[in-house]
């Protein structure tokens, strides 16, 4: 139990350096760019990367998780799919030229035409990459991956740079994105060989059709449910309510992007090993949930607590009416990061068709919740609210599913992990009344490092009060 406990903590370790390289390197070179390129050439390659991201969700189709859980999968098995991929790879990217003529049209921008063209190669080569990519998970090559991703960031910014300073303007923008995909399954090319099977088999794809297919379904769901509350608003709102929602949202999702981008990937190809042993599963896992709660707790009250200084200081002044929704949607950062893992626990457990019925169950919830919303509130802080609550509802009914029907646990010894962090949270929102109350308020920064300062000195008398397993870590680690 321990090596598996060290290996995930190692594979951690080296996702978050390939994480953390990437962000640094994407700071730099953005803030590099954004002073040679118009944010009118931004807003144009924006457009047409959403349709990429759209696209690149189905081209997927659920292989890569698949193909790290099925351990009986021969050369010839992969070959096969990989074979598909390049076949899906050329069909969606075909599609996608066809389409360029119309997205110009549509948003009345001719550069568009050539954007969209110029992505499908970016496409086609992730597309055809979901293979090799997901034999360095299976095989858990994190160390790999780390130095893969750090260097390529390096060699494809540089370029972008170059190019945009001898006016390449929003071209330039294209040089991350297509040449990382290219040479990203190159170098996996050159580490898992794969040969195209002309015979197209069908034999590899029913392998993992019954895996594959319900994690499609649950993509595409998840994919919808995240953007529709964007959709409603903009439609039936206002483009300004939309902005001053989609900040609050940005700035509510930058946890969840940083904390378990590094988490999720080396879950699933540690945990499917013991996939036929579901109590080893369960109690991973409840580890697992206790240290997140223990860390995205006090990171969500904060954000919180310091709602009004994160957006000054983030966005400016000007931005001072997305703080209300903001606010709202702090409350949800634990809850969401905790819950970003279920999706590993299911696919480690050969469970993606439960997963995709608890996120059918879910969506419908979060619907209601917009619709609701719109009928009565008709104002973004509504909006945040209803995903508060219909997310705190998926959230306990996701895992009761999951360790009552899938891993065959109790989840009351799971909620109670949550005690004291409910308990911590609800002594911030007592203090942030008071703070209210009596107008308490110093300088813009005093309030940041005060609030700071309270919310982390509250965090650790709770979890020493209560004995918190990743408090216990940490003081090993430094006995050590």
């Amino acid at each position: 139990m321990p090596s598996v406990n060290k290996s995930i903590t190692n594979g951690i370790l080296w996702t978050a350096v390939g994480k953390y390289s990437t962000v640094i390197i994407s700071i730099i070179v953005t803030a590099v760019l954004a002073r040679l390129i118009s944010p009118k050439e931004f807003g144009v390659v924006a457009i047409a990367s959403v349709a990429i991201a759209f696209l690149s969700m189905i081209s997927n189709m659920g292989f890569g998780p698949a193909i790290i859980q099925n351990k009986r999968l021969s050369a010839k098995d992969l070959d096969g799919i990989f074979s598909y991929t390049i076949l899906i790879g050329l069909i969606l990217s075909i599609l996608l030229i066809c389409c360029a003529p119309f997205i110009a049209k549509y948003y009345n921008d001719e550069s568009l035409k050539v954007i969209t063209k110029l992505l499908a190669v970016e496409l086609f080569f992730s597309t055809i990459n979901i293979v090799p990519n997901s034999l360095f998970l299976k095989n858990k090559n994190f160390k790999f991956i780390a130095k893969r991703t750090f260097f390529i960031n390096v060699i494809t910014g540089i370029v972008s740079v170059v190019y945009a300073f001898y006016g390449g303007g929003c071209y330039a923008l294209l040089v991350s994105p297509i040449l990382s995909s290219i040479l990203i399954f190159f170098v996996s090319l050159r580490v898992y060989p794969l040969k195209i099977d002309w015979n197209f088999s069908l034999k590899p794809i029913k392998a993992i059709f019954s895996y594959s297919f319900f994690q499609l379904l649950f993509n595409i769901l998840n994919y919808f449910s995240r953007n529709l509350d964007k959709l409603l608003i903009g439609k039936y709102l206002n483009m300004s309510a939309l902005g001053y929602y989609q900040k609050s949202y940005q700035l509510m999702m930058y946890p969840l992007a940083n904390i378990t981008s590094v988490i999720n990937p080396v879950l699933q190809p540690f945990l499917s090993d013991y996939q036929d042993q579901k109590k080893m599963i369960a109690s991973k896992n409840t580890k697992i949930f206790q240290v997140l709660s223990s860390i995205s707790f006090p990171i969500g009250m904060f954000f919180f607590f310091a709602s009004e200084e994160i957006v000054r200081v983030m966005f400016g002044d000007q931005w001072l009416l997305a703080v209300p929704t903001f606010r709202i949607l702090a409350l949800s950062i634990p809850l969401q990061i905790i819950f970003s893992t279920s999706g590993s626990i299911y696919q480690s457990a050969n469970a993606t068709n439960y997963m995709f019925y608890v996120e059918l169950f879910n969506s419908g919830i979060t619907i209601i919740g917009f619709i609701l919303s719109l009928t009565f509130g008709k104002t973004i802080e509504w909006f945040a609210l209803a995903w508060d609550i219909t997310l705190a509802i998926g959230f306990v009914f996701s895992y009761i599913v999951l360790y009552k029907v899938v891993l065959k646990s109790s989840p009351i010894c799971l909620f109670r992990q949550l005690v004291p962090m409910l308990t911590f949270a609800g002594i911030i929102l007592i203090i942030d009344y008071m703070f209210q109350l009596f107008h308490i308020d110093f300088n813009l920064w005093l309030n940041l490092i005060f609030k700071g300062t309270l919310c982390l000195t509250i965090a650790l008398v709770v979890m020493l009060l209560t004995k918190d397993v990743l408090l216990i870590i940490i003081i090993a680690k430094i006995k050590k």
